[in-house]
């Protein structure tokens, strides 16, 4: 068979060495590294390490316990240390007078199977080009976030970010310069913001970052600070040096109201436009809302120096 089998003793189940496997085919030992005389006689256990998922293992159990067929995915780590996914079919086996005295796993590796999954899942949430969230993760990750703060009453500001005179560094440089100006901005922004905060790249040049548990005052004192370290990063492409600039809106929460996400984002973004218009290369501030003013009331003890 091409599928990894692997026999053990239905009983005993419990304990340091158990269940006993009796035997395994070349196809097992393909896969694991494991000899027939080096596997034979000690437990599945041996397979299973940090990543392997305790629910899932615990779901096997309870079924081998029942005496009962059960079919998973599970991470196994091979006797190099390799870590691979199989697609594991457990069935009880019957002696000619039918009581159950062994069990049959049939193993098919699915690691490359697993491995694509992944990347489309990755591929799904992140931007390609700058490794940060793209649109439509980072929309998702905003309104969770703003559901909770909605609920717990917590400050939450946000960030609308453009890169300035963008088109004008496509037409002299090249749209490979405007995609190292764009890989360039999401890393200093990964250097400045905290670890909780979020910078996802929007469309185009345009960029949205929240910031949770801040509120009006410090949030602004982030896209200062970001704007300052920007334009103190020059972009060095090939034998051009860049200076970036970008201009920033900052606005917060409003609680109240079903629409807080889109009037957030567009509270910022109107604040980035009075940026543009001001000469660029600056941060302008939302009209404060019912966020900031309760945020104080009720947090008080809540940092606006980010």
């Amino acid at each position: 068979a091409n599928d990894a089998i692997v026999i053990a003793k239905a009983k005993p189940l419990e304990g340091p060495n158990s269940p006993e496997i009796v035997f395994v085919n070349p196809a097992f030992s393909q896969i694991t590294g494991y000899a027939f005389d080096e596997i034979v006689g000690r437990t599945p256990r041996v397979l299973q390490g940090p990543e392997t998922c305790r629910k899932t293992l615990d779901r096997i159990g309870a079924a081998v316990r029942q005496l009962q067929p059960v079919r998973a995915e599970l991470l196994n780590y091979a006797k190099d240390g390799r870590a691979y996914w199989i697609e594991v079919n457990i069935v009880p086996l019957r002696n000619k007078s039918g009581r159950i005295t062994h069990f049959a796993s049939i193993q098919r590796d699915i690691t490359a199977h697993k491995h694509m999954e992944q990347q489309l899942q990755e591929l799904a949430r992140v931007d390609a080009l700058t490794g940060a969230p793209n649109r439509r993760h980072f929309l998702e990750c905003l309104r969770d976030e703003v559901r909770r703060v909605q609920r717990y009453r917590r400050p939450l500001a946000f960030l609308s970010l453009d890169i300035d005179h963008f088109k004008k560094i496509n037409d002299t440089y090249g749209h490979a310069a405007g995609d190292a100006a764009l890989r360039h901005l999401a890393m200093v922004c990964a250097g400045v913001l905290r670890q909780n905060d979020v910078c996802g790249r929007l469309g185009g040049e345009e960029f949205g970052i929240f910031v949770p548990e801040t509120n009006l005052s410090g949030a602004e004192l982030v896209a200062r600070r970001l704007r300052a370290r920007i334009e103190d990063s020059p972009l060095r492409f090939g034998r051009h040096t860049l200076a970036l600039t970008v201009s920033i809106g900052v606005a917060a929460l409003m609680q109240q109201g079903k629409n807080g996400t889109e009037q957030l984002m567009q509270d910022a973004d109107e604040a980035m436009y009075r940026a543009k218009n001001a000469g660029r290369n600056c941060v302008e501030v939302a009209p404060p809302r019912l966020a900031e003013s309760e945020a104080q009331t009720l947090s008080p003890s809540v940092t606006t120096v980010v």
